[in-house]
C-alpha cells in the first residue's frame, strides 16, 4: 500500500550503529537479513541498481495479482488481533477500529494497492493493544489483515528492524533495548509483541496532518482570500471586503483557521486574582533573586524573600548559593512557630530546584503545608513574589545611586529597603504598613537615617587611647539585626560598627566627599580630633601638619596621616614651621575651611555646616561640569538669561583682529544652614587674551 505519487525519501542522517544487533543476540549463519532506519541507506542509485540486478537473475518475477493472491492465501484463518511486519507498505493499516483508542478522519487521501485497486479511508489514529502500540496508524475496514509499516517504523525513531528465517525483531539504537519481537508463519512474519511509543513518534515526526483544517474546493471565499493575503486578521479583511476591492464577498468565521493557531498562538490573560487570606501565615509567597553579578562584602549573591499574603510583611535572607536555601526556611518556620504561635499553611513558589528537592517537600509534608508550585514558564502565577521583587529592588538601586554607594553595598541596600517597605503603608492593607497588621501598632519612624549619609562612630575602648581620635567617620549601611543600633562600615580600616552612638551628616553623602581636594578629604577627616582643646594659638595642631607636608612644593593638601600632631607645641618646633619658606603655606590653610572645623569651641550645628560646605565640589572646567546634569541646567539657565537681555551683537570680525575668549565660572550658593540654594554659573570674557 501506498499513497498516490509518493515520492521515495531518503534522509541525512548517518546512523554508525545502525548494524548492531541487539545484546545477548547471535542470529543466523544463513536466510538472515537486516532492514535500517532510512537515514543508513546513503546511495539510492546503488540500491536501485543492486535490485534490477536481482530480478534478472530470478527466473520469473511475481506479478502484483499473484503476490496479493498469495497474501490473501497466506492470510486466511488469521484473526483480526494479529499483525504482519511487512516491507512494503508506507503506512500502518489496521481494519480493526475496537483497537484504536483515537481516530481522526482523513478522507482527502487517496489509497490504492500495487495493482491499482482503490480503498476507501476511515480515518487515522493511534492503536494500543496489551502486546501493540502503534502511532499513526489508517483505519480500512475492507482490508482482510493488519499490516505494520517497516518504513514508518523506522521513521518513527532510531530503530533497528532484523529478519532472519524463524524470526524477525524490532531494536531501540538508543537505549539498546528490544521493543518488539515476531515470528515466521507461512511465508509471513506475525508480530507476538511491539511497543513503539506514541508519544516520541508523535514528536519527531515532522509533519502535523490537519487536513481536516485545509484549504479545500468546499471551503468559502473569505477563507480563500484569507489564505491569500497570509491569514490577515478577521478585522482587516472584513473591512478590505467592505471597500468592495474583493468583490461580493460575504464574511464568515475564520477562528478555526490551522494555520493562525499553529503561527500566531500567544499566551493567554491571566486574569486578576481574588483569593484573599483570611489570617496572617495562610499563604507564604517566595522566590530567589540572583545570581548578582556583583558580591557583598560577604560573599553573597543571592537572596531569598518569604512575603506573608495577609499582611504583606517581607523577610529576606541573604545567600551564597541556592543550596543554602533549606537551612534558611528551617530556621524561618522555626521563627513563625515561635514568635508568632503559627504554622504555615500554604507555600506557593515557581519551580526552582531548591523549592522541588525531594528534602524540602518531605518538610513541607510532614508540616501539613500545601506546597503550590507555578506552572514552567509562568512567573505571572507566582506574581506576589515577583513583584515584591521588583519593589525591593527598585528601592535598593535608589538608595546606592542616590548616595553614591558602590554595587558590593547592595546586600545591605537591600535589607534596609525591606525594613522601610515594611513600615511604608500599602493600599492593600487599607493604609496600613504590613508592620502595623502584623504586630497591632505603629512602627517608630524616628530611628530612620539617610542609607549612604556620612556618620562619625564612637570607637571601642580597645581601638582608641588618650591621644587618639575618639570617633571613627564611617558610612551608614543599615540597622543591626537584634541590636538597637546602627550599622556603620569604615572604608579604611574594613570595620563594620553597629553602634547607638552615632552622629549623622545626613546631607552628606560619604562616597561624594572627593578623595583628593583643596579643601577636606576622607582620610583627613578620620584624623581630626573633634575634642582637641584650642590653647589660644590661632592654628591648630592638624593645620599645622598640614602645612607642613605642603612645604614639600606639591602645592596642594596631601591626604594621608599627619606625622606627630602635637609635637609641634615647643617653641623650638613652632620656629621650624613659622620659618618664612613656610608663610604662603601657612596662609593658604588659614581659609575657613580646615582651621574652623577643627576647633571645639564650635556647635554641632556649625561644625555640620562647616562640613557641608567642605564636601561641596566646584568644577574647574567645563569638561568637569558637563557631566553633572545640575551645572548643565546652570548653564542652559545662564545662556537663555544672556540671549533674552540681548547681551551681545553678532558681527563680522574685522581684518588684523583676534577674538577675544571667554569661559565658565562655577559657584555653589548655599544657605545659612549649609543646604545647597542653587548651582550657579557664568560665562566670563579672556580679558588677558586681548
Amino acid at each position: 500500500m501506498r499513497h498516490q505519487n509518493q515520492a521515495w525519501k531518503s534522509s541525512s542522517q548517518s546512523q554508525s550503529n545502525a548494524h548492531r544487533p541487539p545484546q545477548g543476540y547471535k542470529p543466523p549463519h544463513h536466510n538472515t537479513a537486516a532492514v535500517a532506519s532510512p537515514g543508513s541507506i546513503t546511495d539510492p542509485n546503488t540500491l536501485a541498481e543492486q535490485f534490477q540486478k536481482f530480478i534478472s537473475l530470478q527466473p520469473q518475477a511475481m506479478s502484483a495479482s499473484s503476490f496479493i493472491g498469495q497474501l490473501s492465501h497466506s492470510s486466511s484463518g488469521m484473526s483480526h488481533s494479529e499483525w504482519v511486519l511487512d516491507s512494503c507498505d508506507s503506512h500502518h493499516i489496521s481494519l480493526d477500529s475496537s483497537s484504536f483508542i483515537s481516530v481522526s478522519p482523513l478522507s482527502s487521501i487517496p489509497v490504492m494497492t500495487v495493482n491499482g485497486t482503490h480503498i476507501p479511508l476511515a480515518g487515522v489514529g493511534s492503536v494500543v493493544t496489551p502486546h501493540l502500540s502503534l502511532p499513526n496508524v489508517y483505519l480500512i475496514p475492507k482490508l482482510k489483515l493488519n499490516l505494520a509499516s517497516v518504513g514508518q517504523i523506522c521513521d518513527s525513531g532510531d530503530y533497528l528492524v532484523m529478519f532472519s528465517g524463524s524470526f524477525c525483531c524490532v531494536q531501540d539504537l538508543q537505549s539498546q533495548k528490544l521493543i518488539g519481537t515476531g515470528r515466521r508463519e507461512n511465508g509471513l512474519y506475525i508480530l507476538d509483541e511491539l511497543k513503539v511509543p506514541v508519544a516520541a513518534a508523535a514528536a519527531s515526526t515532522t509533519t502535523v496532518d490537519l487536513s481536516s483544517f485545509r484549504l479545500s474546493l468546499s471551503s468559502s471565499s473569505f477563507y480563500l482570500w484569507h489564505s491569500r493575503l497570509g491569514h490577515v486578521s478577521s478585522s482587516r479583511l472584513r473591512f478590505l471586503a467592505s471597500t468592495g476591492a474583493l468583490g461580493n464577498l460575504k464574511t464568515c468565521d475564520i477562528s478555526d483557521c490551522s494555520g493562525c493557531k499553529l503561527a500566531k498562538f500567544s499566551a493567554l490573560p491571566f486574569n486578576r486574582s481574588i483569593s484573599v487570606s483570611s489570617s496572617p501565615f495562610d499563604l507564604i509567597h517566595s522566590d530567589v533573586w540572583g545570581p548578582s553579578p556583583v558580591s557583598t562584602k560577604g560573599g553573597s549573591r543571592y537572596y531569598v524573600s518569604f512575603i506573608d499574603d495577609h499582611t504583606r510583611y517581607c523577610w529576606v535572607y541573604l545567600m551564597k548559593h541556592r543550596s543554602e536555601f533549606f537551612e534558611i526556611y528551617a530556621a524561618f518556620r522555626a521563627l513563625i512557630k515561635t514568635q508568632h504561635s503559627a504554622v504555615i499553611k500554604c507555600f506557593r513558589c515557581d519551580l526552582g530546584g531548591e523549592y522541588t528537592s525531594n528534602k524540602f517537600c518531605q518538610m513541607l509534608a510532614l508540616d501539613g503545608t500545601i506546597h503550590q508550585t507555578s506552572c514552567t514558564d509562568t512567573p505571572e502565577q507566582n506574581g506576589v513574589a515577583e513583584r515584591k521583587h521588583r519593589h525591593i529592588v527598585e528601592t535598593a538601586r535608589s538608595l546606592l545611586l542616590s548616595a553614591f554607594v558602590p554595587s558590593e553595598f547592595w546586600g545591605e541596600a537591600v535589607l534596609t529597603a525591606v525594613s522601610l517597605i515594611n513600615t511604608i503603608p500599602s493600599s492593600h492593607s487599607l493604609g496600613l504598613s504590613p508592620f502595623e497588621k502584623l504586630y497591632g501598632y505603629v512602627p517608630d519612624y524616628s530611628s530612620f537615617r539617610v542609607f549612604g549619609c556620612t556618620c562619625f562612630v564612637l570607637r571601642p575602648h580597645v581601638e582608641r587611647s588618650k591621644l587618639s581620635p575618639r570617633s571613627a567617620i564611617c558610612v551608614f549601611l543599615g540597622y543591626g539585626e537584634g541590636k538597637k543600633g546602627y550599622c556603620c562600615f569604615d572604608p579604611i580600616t574594613q570595620k563594620l560598627y553597629v553602634s547607638r552612638h552615632v552622629v549623622f551628616l545626613e546631607h552628606i553623602p560619604f562616597f561624594s566627599i572627593p578623595s583628593t581636594t583643596h579643601s577636606l578629604t576622607k582620610s583627613d577627616l578620620i584624623h581630626i580630633d573633634l575634642f582637641y582643646e584650642d590653647s589660644g594659638n590661632n592654628t591648630s595642631p592638624y593645620v599645622r601638619s598640614i602645612c607642613t607636608h605642603n612645604s614639600a612644593g606639591t602645592g596642594t593638601l596631601l591626604s594621608g596621616i599627619p606625622e606627630a600632631p602635637f609635637s609641634s607645641t615647643t617653641p623650638q618646633a613652632s620656629s621650624e614651621i613659622v620659618d618664612p619658606p613656610l608663610r604662603q603655606s601657612i596662609r593658604i590653610c588659614k581659609s575657613t575651611k580646615l582651621p574652623d572645623f577643627a576647633y571645639s569651641c564650635y556647635s554641632s550645628s556649625f561644625t555640620s555646616f562647616l562640613a557641608s560646605i567642605h564636601c561641596l565640589f566646584e568644577p574647574s572646567s567645563y569638561k568637569e561640569a558637563i557631566l553633572d546634569p545640575l551645572w548643565q541646567q546652570a548653564m542652559d539657565e545662564k545662556l537663555s538669561a544672556l540671549h533674552k537681555t540681548d547681551t551681545w551683537d553678532l558681527v563680522p570680525l574685522p581684518p588684523g583682529k583676534s577674538v577675544v575668549g571667554c569661559r565658565w565660572v562655577y559657584k555653589i550658593k548655599t544657605n545659612s544652614d549649609g543646604s545647597i540654594e542653587r548651582y550657579k554659573a557664568r560665562l566670563v570674557a579672556k580679558g588677558y587674551s586681548q
